[in-house]
C-alpha cells in the first residue's frame, strides 16, 4: 500500500490528486507480492479520516501472506539478511578496528591518492596486513 497523509484541511485536494497519481502509476507496474494490487490510500493522523480503511487493509495483507506463505518466506528472507548484515557489520568492525591496520590505513590511503599505488592494491595490501596479523 501507499498512504497519502496529511489528507485533510488545506492538504485534501492535494492528498487526493496525489493519491490518484500514485494509483495510476501503480496500474503500470508488476505487484511486489504475487496474488495482491497495491493500492493507494489517504488517511489523515489529525481527523482519523482513512485509518480504519488502511488498518484493515493491512490485516488482509498479512492475512492473505500467512495463507499463501508468502509472509513466512519473507521472514525467512530477513532472517538470513540480518546474519549477513550482521557478518558484514562485524568484519567491518575486526578490519577497522585492528591495531595494525590502523597504524597502516593512513600510509596506504596516502599511496593512494599520491598515485603510488592502485586502489587494488591498496585493498590488497590491507587484506593482506589483516590476514597476518590475525596469526
Amino acid at each position: 500500500a501507499i498512504v497519502v497523509n496529511k489528507a485533510d484541511g488545506d492538504n485534501l485536494k492535494r492528498a487526493l490528486i496525489a493519491r490518484s497519481d500514485y494509483d495510476r502509476m501503480l496500474h503500470y507496474i508488476r505487484p511486489a507480492t504475487e496474488k495482491w494490487k497495491t493500492q493507494a490510500y489517504t488517511c489523515s493522523a489529525v481527523t482519523k479520516d482513512g485509518l480504519d480503511e488502511l488498518w484493515d487493509v493491512i490485516q488482509e495483507f498479512a492475512e492473505q501472506g500467512k495463507e499463501n506463505g508468502v509472509f513466512l518466506k519473507r521472514r525467512q528472507e530477513q532472517s538470513l539478511r540480518w546474519v549477513r548484515d550482521m557478518i558484514d557489520e562485524h568484519l567491518h568492525n575486526l578490519f577497522f578496528n585492528n591495531v595494525v591496520i590502523q597504524g597502516r590505513m593512513g600510509e596506504v590511503e596516502a599511496a593512494v591518492l599520491d598515485g603510488e599505488m592502485s586502489e587494488s592494491q591498496a585493498v590488497e595490501e590491507l587484506i593482506g596486513v589483516f590476514d597476518r596479523s590475525l596469526k
